[in-house]
C-alpha cells in the first residue's frame, strides 16, 4: 500500500469508528453549562456579539469557541444534533492530528536512529496510537458534552500547531512556523491551556533538535 492509499485508508477507518462510537450523543439534551455557552448565552447569536466578547475580555473570551458557537446557532438553532455533530468531527479531526503527529515523530532525526527497527511498524504503531485517542472512554465528556467543544478544538489547534512547527524544524521551511504561530493564536482565544504551548515547544527543541553536551 502506497503512502496516499495508506493515509486515505487511515482516515476513512477513523472517521467510521468514531461516528460509530459518537452516533448514539447526536440527539442528547442541552446538560448544565450548555444553558450558558449556548441556550441564554445571547453574545453567540450575533455578530455584534461576537465583537463585544472579543473587544471586552479579549483571550478570556474564548472568541474563536464562541464563533463556532455562533456558526452551529445560524445553521441549527437550538437543535442539538448539529452541535453534537460537530464535536465528534472535532474529536475525529484530532485523532486523525494524532496519527500524523506520530509519524512525524519518527522523523525527528534522533528518533530515526531506530529507523531500521520502526521503518515498517511505524504507521501500525501510529494508527494504534490514534485509535486508542479516539476511543478511549475518558473523552466521552468532551465530545457528548456541547460546551466542552472548547476544550476539543483547543486541542485540535494545539496538535497542528504542534504538527506544523515539527515539520518546519525537519524540512526548514519557514512558511510553517508562520502557520503554527498563527493557528497557535487561534487556539489561545479558545481555551487558556493553550498558552502552555511554548512550553511544550520547547522541551521538544530541548529533546529532539539542541545539541546537548553532557547529556
Amino acid at each position: 500500500m502506497n503512502n496516499s492509499k495508506r493515509i486515505v485508508f487511515v482516515l476513512f477507518f477513523l472517521s467510521v469508528v468514531g461516528m460509530i462510537i459518537y452516533s448514539n450523543t447526536l440527539h442528547s439534551p442541552f446538560q448544565y453549562d450548555d444553558e450558558v455557552y449556548v441556550e441564554k448565552n445571547y453574545s453567540i447569536k450575533t455578530l455584534d456579539g461576537l465583537r463585544e466578547i472579543a473587544l471586552k475580555k479579549g483571550w478570556r473570551g474564548r472568541s474563536v469557541g464562541m464563533f463556532s458557537f455562533y456558526l452551529n446557532y445560524k445553521i441549527n438553532r437550538l437543535e442539538v444534533f448539529g452541535y453534537h455533530a460537530v464535536n465528534a468531527a472535532i474529536h475525529i479531526i484530532n485523532s486523525i492530528l494524532i496519527y500524523f503527529l506520530s509519524m512525524i515523530l519518527f522523523r525527528i532525526p534522533k528518533i530515526k536512529l531506530n529507523e531500521a527497527l520502526l521503518s515498517r511498524e511505524r504507521n501500525l504503531i501510529a494508527l494504534i496510537i490514534s485509535l486508542l485517542f479516539l476511543v478511549h472512554p475518558i473523552q466521552t465528556s468532551a465530545v457528548s458534552y456541547i460546551s466542552q467543544r472548547l476544550a476539543s478544538l483547543a486541542t485540535l489547534f494545539y496538535l497542528a500547531s504542534v504538527i506544523l512547527y515539527l515539520k518546519a524544524r525537519i524540512e526548514r521551511k519557514k512558511v510553517f512556523l508562520v502557520f503554527s504561530g498563527v493557528i497557535a493564536l487561534l487556539g489561545m482565544f479558545t481555551k487558556e491551556t493553550v498558552f502552555t504551548l511554548p512550553i511544550i515547544i520547547m522541551l521538544f527543541e530541548y529533546l529532539f533538535f539542541i545539541k546537548r553536551i553532557f547529556i
